[in-house]
């Protein structure tokens, strides 16, 4: 396009860890710095290494069909750093938990159960493996008993299967379909029944609140087999258990599976954000500190290191199982909500928050910050105070 433009490509990424690249002598040979950054960590550090050397920089970016440039100028004007973006509308808590009624609420419950049952629990079992009886001892101080339970059980469950086969893997996996999408529900309409009426006399099962319906694991159905297949090979990478990507293996092993039967329990569940009280079985707290005795005992003859490995949450690499996971999840879900179920790609961008580009938005800022950079070079911009 310019034969006198010369350009410099470094496949480098900019931030605190690559400072051996991007120097002191790097930033002080700049004249202007142009952003086209795609996230806001290192736009900050660019931002702080403009603001410390002194360097004019032009910030722009896309999302969608909207825009922005932002010229900032060393002691004359706001650095990028200095201002924020209002935070995103979060969906109430209650309603992802239990009375989701479209399936962005469905797709961030299952975001969700992915961090819960991939990230914080093997990491929360390192911890534990680190130092069980400090672990123990600040357990009764977090939660309510019937989170300490499912805590508990989890690492419980965790200890026990790392040195087995990916069998065991395949049981876990039916048996967290058989916790979140039928035992969970069935557990829900016991609380509140079908023909459950509010203080007000009015029907509780009405206008946003979808009723839902408990589902029984069938290794016949793709969907249950594709929640299968995922849990069970994401349950295995946490284990470092060797993963197992046959289908008709995998749902084989599930078949086998005994599923023992469900009794729902008197529990308190939240219907509002604005509730403070906990959720929880009146009984957990008195399971909790069982459970807890048999941890202690459990860990004298235990011996074991902390070499759990939780899950990184990778959007970008299909073959991790990690959208695969929430996919599955996220519609079973919405079956159980009578939702409408979608595709694939659509639970990855509403996941992975993907934003689709624009090319007339991305001219349109190129060509805005083209033309600030030439005024850059060529003029003396004065800004009056």
């Amino acid at each position: 396009m310019n034969a006198d433009l010369k350009l410099d490509a470094m496949e480098v990424r900019v931030g605190p860890d690559t400072e051996e690249t991007f120097d002191d002598a790097f930033w002080d040979s700049l004249d202007c710095v142009v952003n086209a950054l795609d996230n806001i960590q290192a736009r900050m550090y660019v931002d702080s290494r403009c603001v410390w050397f002194s360097k004019p920089l032009l910030e722009s970016g896309t999302l969608g069909t909207k825009a922005n440039v932002q010229v900032v100028l060393p002691k004359m004007t706001q650095s990028y750093g200095d201002s924020q973006d209002p935070p995103e509308e979060s969906i109430p808590l209650c309603t992802v938990k239990h009375f989701p009624n479209a399936i962005e609420h469905t797709i961030e419950w299952a975001r969700e159960a992915f961090e819960q049952l991939f990230v914080e629990t093997p990491r929360e079992g390192n911890s534990f493996l680190e130092d069980p009886e400090s672990y123990l001892r600040k357990l009764p101080t977090t939660g309510s008993g019937t989170s300490q339970v499912q805590r508990l059980r989890s690492l419980q469950h965790m200890l026990d299967k790392r040195t087995m086969a990916f069998d065991a893997c395949a049981e876990y996996a039916v048996m967290e379909f058989q916790e979140k999408f039928h035992d969970s529900i069935v557990q829900l309409l016991h609380t509140f029944p079908l023909d459950h009426v509010t203080s007000e006399g009015t029907k509780f099962w009405s206008g946003p609140k979808r009723p839902p319906a408990p589902i029984k694991f069938d290794a016949n159905d793709a969907l249950h087999v594709d929640f299968l297949l995922a849990a069970a090979n994401l349950y295995a990478a946490s284990l470092g258990v060797p993963e197992n990507r046959d289908r008709t293996a995998v749902a084989k092993m599930a078949a086998a599976v005994k599923v023992p039967d469900f009794r729902p329990r008197e529990m308190k569940i939240k219907v509002d954000d604005k509730d403070t009280s906990g959720e929880a079985c009146i009984d957990d707290d008195a399971l909790a500190r069982k459970l807890t005795a048999e941890m202690s005992e459990k860990m004298k003859s235990l011996k074991v290191t902390p070499d759990l490995r939780p899950a990184e949450f990778e959007k970008d690499d299909d073959s991790n199982f990690h959208i695969q996971f929430i996919a599955a999840a996220a519609n079973l879900r919405a079956r159980n909500y009578k939702i409408q179920e979608v595709d694939f790609l659509k639970v990855k961008m509403t996941a992975g928050k993907i934003i689709p580009a624009i090319a007339t938005t991305t001219a349109m800022v190129t060509g805005l910050v083209s033309g600030l950079d030439w005024m850059e070079e060529h003029s003396e911009l004065q800004l009056e105070a």
